[in-house]
């Protein structure tokens, strides 16, 4: 979930949740949304987070494409 005028996974029309990746389904309009997720970390080490995509249903030429991150998972 997120704050402010970021988009809520709850106000979102769909969400799929899976061992490796999120997929949400949302309509949108001309102002940009954010969707923030939590990780969930099983084992340490050193992992890439892949890029989102962002694809439209209907019309193959909206499309849009995020950036990878990397991410540390250390045992406390």
């Amino acid at each position: 979930s997120a704050a402010g005028d970021r988009v809520k996974l709850t106000e979102v029309d769909n969400v799929d949740f899976r061992d490796d990746r999120l997929i949400a389904f949302t309509s949108i309009d001309q102002d940009p949304s954010v969707i923030r997720y939590l990780i969930r970390a099983v084992v340490p080490g050193e992992w890439a987070v892949p890029p989102p995509d962002a694809l439209a249903m209907y019309d193959q030429n909206i499309k849009a494409h995020g950036i990878g991150h990397r991410v540390e998972i250390r045992e406390p």
